[in-house]
């Protein structure tokens, strides 16, 4: 006979089950308890989601095999409750995406909250998979993204800043898929890191670290040792602040403007090599190859041109570097496809990329 969970500020009032909220319903979604579910796409966000539901009907994960979440899903704890408030799981986009942008992500979490007025996040899973050989750079920097804006949160007493780490709890997942001493060493050793290295200090200060055995009972377990440890913590995890000053001024700013830089570095190095392939005689002479390697620039165009305008978007770069744009908005024809594009200035690009490369090189070197 299995032992009944014991929780400390969760309350199961029945059938625990999960539906996507039901707007102007009851319980409002102003009335609940909202968590932010973020992650790297893969990491196990929606298994979690559809562990909690008890079965595969929410279709979540069959859905992320054909693309990422583009958008914010709103979801209801069925029969679930803190301290009699209602749950809501807010499924966000993938961070470290190749598709999409950390400041997309970020821009879909604000504008969800704008169009429904909801005024903040109360707290933050973050997903992270155990059983990577390693922790990748991009997932670094979004660790240190939303390390800040957590942090942004916090309050200043007369005794002291009160940290708001506690919002933020770190769910390791993939340990189902531990299945020999190998893989299981690789994970207790990842486990460690995240533990000891990478989220030490905000663990210190009141975050939460859990394992998720892709379980109901394991999922309830994280969600209600998160709400233990955000009780103590003095804000919530993200909230929007009114004229609080350019993004390059924020202090996840440098994060988003990297990360932005770094992709359309990458993807004008892709679309060099990609061109050279297409331009070779077996190429020309091979056409199913030749249509695959059209089809493959013809993407990276458009993700080129979706980060360049985004970078547009940004507006002044970290620490204010002096850089004058001169944009043209005229609509040129792409010279392959015949399609009409934005024709942003290439040489602003350039200079604003070659500032950003300095300002991250500079930064970087000073922290070594």
């Amino acid at each position: 006979m299995s032992k009944t969970p014991t929780y400390f500020d969760l309350q199961i009032n029945g059938h625990v089950s999960v539906r996507r909220w039901e707007w102007g319903g009851y319980p409002g979604i102003y009335d609940a308890h909202r968590i932010l579910i973020a992650g790297p796409t893969g990491a196990g966000k929606s298994s979690f989601i559809e562990a909690l539901a008890g079965d595969k009907k929410l279709g979540i994960s069959k859905n992320q095999l054909e693309g990422y979440t583009q958008s914010v899903t709103p979801y209801e704890l069925v029969n679930a409750s803190f301290e009699g408030a209602p749950i809501c799981l807010l499924d966000s986009p993938g961070f470290s995406d190749s598709n999409i942008s950390e400041m997309e992500v970020l821009n879909m979490l604000k504008q969800f909250l704008m169009d429904y007025n909801i005024k903040f996040v109360h707290s933050l899973l973050y997903f992270c998979p155990i059983t990577d050989v390693r922790l990748p750079g991009s997932r670094r920097k979004t660790i240190e993204m939303l390390r800040c804006l957590v942090r942004t949160q916090s309050i200043s007493t007369s005794g002291g800043s009160r940290s708001n780490d506690g919002t933020l709890t770190v769910v390791t997942t993939m340990w189902d898929n531990v299945w020999n001493e190998r893989v299981r060493e690789r994970a207790e050793g990842n486990l460690a890191q995240l533990r000891d290295e990478i989220f030490k200090d905000m663990i210190e200060h009141g975050a939460a670290i859990t394992q998720f055995m892709n379980t109901r009972d394991s999922a309830l377990e994280i969600l209600d040792t998160g709400r233990s440890h955000w009780v103590r913590a003095p804000a919530h995890a993200y909230q929007e602040i009114v004229d609080e000053g350019p993004l390059g001024q924020r202090p996840h700013g440098y994060f988003l403007y990297q990360d932005l830089v770094e992709r359309i570095a990458n993807l004008r190095q892709r679309k060099t090599a990609l061109e050279y392939d297409l331009a070779q005689k077996e190429t020309i002479e091979n056409e199913d190859l030749k249509s695959s390697l059209e089809a493959a620039i013809d993407d990276t165009r458009r993700l080129l041109t979706k980060f360049e305008e985004q970078l547009v978007e940004f507006g002044e770069p970290p620490c204010a570097l002096e850089i004058k744009p001169n944009i043209s908005h005229q609509v040129s024809k792409d010279s392959r496809s015949g399609t009409s594009i934005p024709n942003l200035s290439r040489l602003w690009v350039r200079n604003r990329l070659h500032h950003a490369h300095v300002f991250i090189k500079n930064t970087f070197s000073s922290n070594k």
